[in-house]
């Protein structure tokens, strides 16, 4: 890939309409995009090296474990209706 293809991919992901979270296989967080940082209140770097599970509501925590643990055993991409934690205050955002 070139560096420039590169560049728009990053580019992409960062201004992206959504929030989005890059996660290792293990649930940790490498990267979030600039709206999933405006979504819990800190820069986006802040979740970075993470676990993805800290950032959602006590309640959901377990769902999301469980779907996260089916995602890596059969490999496939899954969606997840969670509550991730909003900014102080507020109430807790749903994602998808």
């Amino acid at each position: 890939m070139q560096l420039a293809d590169q560049e728009m991919q990053d580019a992409i992901f960062l201004e992206a309409p959504v929030p989005l979270f890059l996660l290792e296989r293990d649930g940790t967080v490498l990267r979030a995009n600039r709206r999933a940082g405006h979504l819990l209140g800190f820069p986006p770097g802040y979740a970075t090296g993470k676990a993805f599970t800290a950032l959602v509501d006590l309640p959901a925590r377990l769902a999301v474990r469980a779907h996260l643990a089916a995602s890596r055993r059969t490999g496939a991409a899954r969606q997840v209706r969670c509550g991730l934690l909003g900014r102080a205050g507020q109430p807790p955002c749903r994602c998808r």
